[in-house]
């Protein structure tokens, strides 16, 4: 299980905060980094997970972790100075142990 994961992912949030000036900007903060596998999606997948086939689309998978929202708005993944955002969340087993993510740039 240990070697399973072997790529390092940055889990960003872009929050919008206050500008003083009356009004909001967007903020993107780091909130922690996980080790995952990710592999990329042949074409020919790509309709099968209801994406468009003009985009580049990645698959995450990684540890439950009990300290992160998955599902919360906002939320973006960084591997290899790309931003990645979450197309669909599942878990496989029911059991919060793995997660899959498929995310697209």
């Amino acid at each position: 299980m240990r070697r399973k994961y072997i790529h390092r992912v940055g889990i960003w949030l872009n929050t919008a905060t206050d500008d003083n000036f009356g009004g909001n900007t967007n903020v993107e903060s780091s909130i922690t980094s996980s080790w995952c596998n990710v592999s990329t999606i042949p074409v020919q997948k790509l309709t099968d997970f209801g994406l468009d086939i003009d985009r580049q689309s990645i698959t995450i998978k990684t540890r439950w972790r009990n300290d992160l929202d998955y599902f919360q708005e906002g939320l973006f993944f960084v591997y290899k100075g790309i931003k990645w955002f979450p197309d669909r969340i599942y878990n496989k087993d029911l059991v919060n142990e793995e997660i899959t993510i498929i995310a697209s740039k």
